[in-house]
């Protein structure tokens, strides 16, 4: 499914950018191409064999309704949700995944650049839970902002991953502290609950340091929306 044109411009991380972009979005498809979601669609490689792992916990220890995945890659965690019994869609910005994505979610994808504001008319009910994992470092520092907005439109809780300084990567263009993300979070009212985190990662803990788990594990904050004072 489409929501927008999608574009993407890749940047170096450094001190937190300008609000506004400088130089016009690099389409994604640059950067992730078929090849990349090809890949990783290959017994060997595939990422699939977490998602009972992951969304298990999650679904264990944040109870959600309806899960919104952004960034989701080959949509294997949308495909999991869903078998789960959970109402799941994802949002990718390279239409080259769409051949890759599971037969359970291959209505449930939605193409669209979250550096740019989301179309109303497609996510204009809130989910129980926005999901965005190994994504956050791929966004420039001018666009984070807007990364951040998308997410918080989404649902009033967000779970994410946000890779630290020096982890290498493909495409890592945003690797921060994370005193960096909670700062954006918080200006959009929400805060931290790091006892959620360490929950979800206690039930990760016997996968924590293999690849496709090890980040999620290692780089994990969760967001609840403030209520009103």
């Amino acid at each position: 499914m489409t929501a927008e044109p999608e574009n993407r411009r890749t940047g170096e991380s450094g001190n937190i950018g300008p609000s506004r972009p400088s130089r016009p979005l690099r389409p994604v498809e640059d950067l992730y191409r078929a090849s990349f979601f090809r890949f990783r669609s290959k017994p060997r490689h595939s990422p699939a064999w977490r998602a009972p792992i992951v969304c298990g916990a999650i679904r264990d220890v944040l109870q959600p309704t309806s899960v919104v995945d952004a960034g989701c890659g080959n949509a294997d965690l949308v495909a999991e949700f869903h078998r789960m019994g959970l109402e799941a869609l994802g949002i990718e910005g390279s239409r080259y995944c769409l051949p890759y994505v599971p037969p359970e979610a291959t209505e449930r994808v939605y193409i669209h650049d979250l550096r740019l504001p989301l179309p109303r008319s497609a996510f204009r009910v809130p989910r129980s839970l926005a999901l965005s994992f190994e994504v956050a470092e791929h966004i420039e520092p001018e666009y984070a902002t807007q990364f951040v907005t998308n997410l918080c439109a989404l649902s009033d809780r967000v779970l994410l991953s946000a890779a630290p300084p020096g982890q290498r990567g493909h495409g890592h263009v945003n690797c921060r502290l994370c005193s960096y993300w909670v700062a954006l979070f918080f200006d959009k009212g929400f805060h931290r609950e790091p006892t959620i985190e360490q929950e979800l990662k206690a039930r990760w803990n016997p996968w924590r340091r293999k690849p496709g788990i090890k980040a999620y594990y290692d780089n994990l904050l969760y967001f609840t929306r403030r209520a009103p004072s």
